[in-house]
């Protein structure tokens, strides 16, 4: 088939994401009926030659496990595939575009709705090594873009431990600043709601918020630190990139922290500005993400976060089975 030899798949690596394109079926952007074509002008001679080129949208693959991609069976080695597998394989490499959409459908129904322990632990298991832990600040910038976590934890909380999403040292600074939300009342929610102050996540969880006291602090004070991390992610992409990241209502010590996981300092001009490039914003989200579950206890419906995050329910999907979670959509 002619149309079969012009299809085209392009990866650009880079650390521990993938930027993946190609120009043809349901993830080309563009049309297949138009051509693209680059010029290269001749400085000497100032003529240029006109040359057929491709089109691609890269978008990012999330940690992508290359070791596992790379591995090849020693030669003569048995395989062991169910029919089911093989089938699968068959498809993938050869299959229509309508057979890897039912097959990509089926696998999807396939997919486990019981405890989401085991969904976690199915889904770490295929991840990458990673870095230790975050012990403190002074560490360096983690490479990984998720948070650290536990392979052989045997409850969803201690996957991902707490303090490695809050420092102890940034917990303790959060205890001067989480008076407004453990003593706020339904008033104060419905002034910060008209005021927008805060996302309309936060403020549910403000609204619902531990009568006892212990947790009840512990509770404002996980809701206060994402919601920095929210105002982290609401900085426009443009603004990020071209005039830095600024929280001035962060207190230092977390601020200082957000900026080394989260941004890259930039020489601009007389001055040092923090930016924040994509690979570093889908870290960010992960956290986000990460956090929240310790917050619903680890299963939610995602609804309200992801709308305050303006992400899409199946852009959603890959950031949460990137964590290692089982998502599903209703």
């Amino acid at each position: 088939d002619a149309r079969r030899k012009r299809r085209r798949l392009l990866v650009a690596e880079s650390g521990e994401m993938d930027y993946v394109g190609q120009n043809f079926g349901v993830e080309c952007s563009h049309s297949q009926m138009c051509r693209h074509f680059v010029g290269v002008l001749d400085k000497t001679t100032q003529t240029m030659t006109v040359y057929d080129a491709e089109l691609f949208d890269l978008k990012p693959s999330i940690l992508v496990d290359r070791e596992q991609e790379e591995e090849v069976p020693e030669e003569g080695a048995a395989v062991d595939l169910s029919y089911g597998e093989k089938y699968a394989q068959l498809v993938k490499s050869y299959g229509t575009s309508r057979q890897k959409r039912a097959l990509a459908a089926h696998q999807l129904s396939q997919q486990s709705t019981g405890d989401v322990t085991m969904a976690v632990t199915s889904a770490l298991q295929h991840v990458h090594d990673r870095p230790d832990p975050l012990k403190d600040q002074s560490e360096d910038e983690p490479k990984s873009n998720i948070p650290p976590f536990d392979l052989d934890a045997t409850s969803p909380q201690e996957i991902y431990q707490y303090d490695d999403l809050i420092t102890r040292h940034e917990y303790e600074v959060l205890k001067v600043y989480d008076k407004e939300f453990v003593a706020c009342t339904a008033q104060h929610i419905n002034e910060w709601r008209t005021s927008k102050m805060y996302p309309d996540y936060i403020l549910h969880h403000l609204s619902c918020l531990p009568t006892q006291k212990k947790f009840r602090q512990r509770q404002a004070r996980s809701v206060l630190y994402l919601s920095y991390l929210l105002q982290l992610y609401s900085i426009p992409v443009g603004v990020a990139s071209k005039k830095g990241v600024k929280l001035a209502s962060v207190p230092d010590a977390i601020r200082q922290r957000l900026f080394r996981l989260f941004t890259i300092q930039v020489d601009s001009g007389n001055r040092t500005i923090q930016q924040m490039p994509a690979r570093l914003r889908d870290r960010l989200v992960a956290y986000i993400l990460v956090l929240a579950l310790h917050v619903e206890d680890f299963r939610f419906d995602a609804g309200l976060l992801i709308k305050d995050m303006k992400i899409t329910p199946a852009k959603a999907t890959e950031y949460f089975r990137a964590i290692g979670c089982s998502a599903n959509s209703r």
